[in-house]
């Protein structure tokens, strides 16, 4: 059960200020993040998929939640079959109706072995708790329409828009049924 909605109180100059930025309950507010990254890509702590979906459960008090590792390994070796099927695992178990949603998707780096590729990042979320990692390093999945072939209906979203290596370059056209946003806000710039 969520808790009630709640107006924002501020004050400023002496005055009290409260927000009239209330959502309409009938279209509610949901937060979440869809750009994480476990022990198996590059996460900035040693955090397994089971770590992660309970600090984001439990700490965070998201809604829901995607874990994206990079598919080529940036950091380390690519994302493994076994590594991608453990997260879904993961995924699964902490999946709470009404309460938690929990989403498989993997972050797609077109810029890891070529600087000057014009693609960039992308997060790609499948429909369901199922799907493969694609990487941009292999022939015939290194462009997002090369991508979107591979992984059929997604969720993708191209990322690190404001950071001067491997960002989304506002003068590419989305791809329209794939891409529906762009992150704006990350741990690498905003």
């Amino acid at each position: 059960k969520t808790p009630p909605l709640a107006r924002f109180t501020y004050e400023y100059k002496g005055e009290t200020f409260h927000s009239r930025a209330l959502p309409d309950p009938q279209r509610p507010v949901f937060f979440g993040d869809l750009h994480t990254h476990s022990i198996f890509s590059d996460s900035r702590v040693p955090a397994y998929p089971e770590d992660l979906l309970k600090y984001g459960r439990e700490v965070a008090l998201l809604d829901f939640m995607a874990i994206t590792d990079h598919s080529e390994g940036v950091f380390g070796p690519p994302l493994s079959e076994q590594e991608f099927s453990d997260t879904a695992k993961a995924l699964k178990n902490a999946y709470a109706p009404d309460s938690f949603t929990t989403l498989l998707g993997f972050e797609w780096t077109s810029t890891f072995r070529n600087e000057a590729s014009p693609w960039g990042h992308r997060s790609v979320i499948y429909p369901g708790l199922w799907g493969s990692p694609i990487r941009s390093d292999l022939p015939q999945s290194d462009t997002p329409a090369e991508l979107y072939q591979k992984t059929g209906s997604v969720f993708s979203f191209p990322h690190h828009t404001m950071m001067p290596w491997g960002a989304f370059r506002w003068n590419q056209k989305l791809l329209p049924f794939f891409e529906k946003g762009v992150e704006i806000f990350s741990a690498h710039g905003t």
